[in-house]
């Protein structure tokens, strides 16, 4: 289950650093390959299972019986598309990240040759990324202090809203879809992979709630018989 790519991907195995230092266009092609399979899509289809499977009217009292289950997997996910998020911003000098990508494109035009023709503005997509500076300070420092490691002087912790991440996700794929275009033409379709997301985790938690709803008719109506009505 991932995103449809519109273009043939590029080969596995590519090095990720040239000899001279600069990024190559098929080692720039690679590391959006491996951002994209080892961080950000993982990142959207966690946040995507965990956005879709908040309780609602219809399904609270059957999740609610079976919140042994519910609340471990929930907080799972939450932790695990935080852990993802921060790979995907990561700025270790070891590590692929979007914002480092994006400036090695701004840096050397020979990365992203469709930029112009496509009409892709990367100081916007830059300036795009950098309204959610604060977000992903958050996010990089909670991932540091409790998910990664157990700081023994941890900062004060600071709520990340869904909000916040529901915008993220959603700059966060722009920019992507477009630094791939500008680069060989190609783009992802998310939509297709985050429906399918959305409708297994609802039919999930609705066929839990349905089956709550049937055991209790059914413990009612062996209560009446035992009753003798």
């Amino acid at each position: 289950m991932t995103p449809k790519r519109l273009k043939e991907s590029a080969p596995r195995g590519a090095s990720l650093s040239s000899p001279s230092g600069a990024v190559t266009p098929k080692e720039f092609k690679a590391q959006m390959e491996r951002l994209h399979n080892q961080a950000l899509f993982p990142a959207l289809t966690y946040y995507w299972a965990w956005r879709n499977s908040f309780p609602t009217k219809g399904h609270i009292d059957g999740l609610n019986f079976f919140k042994g289950f519910f609340q471990p997997a929930r907080a799972a996910l939450n932790e695990m598309l935080l852990v993802h998020v921060a790979k995907v911003f990561d700025h270790d000098s070891r590590a692929i990240s979007l914002p480092k990508l994006l400036n090695a494109a701004r840096s050397d035009s020979k990365l992203v040759p469709n930029a112009e023709r496509a009409e892709v503005d990367l100081t916007l997509l830059k300036e795009q990324l950098e309204r959610h500076r604060n977000t992903v300070a958050n996010v990089i420092q909670h991932r540091n202090q409790f998910l990664a490691h157990l700081d023994l002087n941890p900062l004060p912790r600071v709520e990340i809203t869904q909000g916040e991440i529901d915008s993220l996700f959603a700059d966060v794929k722009h920019v992507f879809s477009k630094l791939s275009v500008a680069h060989d033409g190609s783009s992802w379709l998310w939509k297709p992979v985050e429906d399918e997301v959305e409708r297994y985790t609802k039919h999930l938690m609705e066929s839990l709630a349905a089956g709550r709803r049937e055991r209790i008719r059914a413990l009612d109506r062996l209560s009446g018989i035992t009753r003798g009505e």
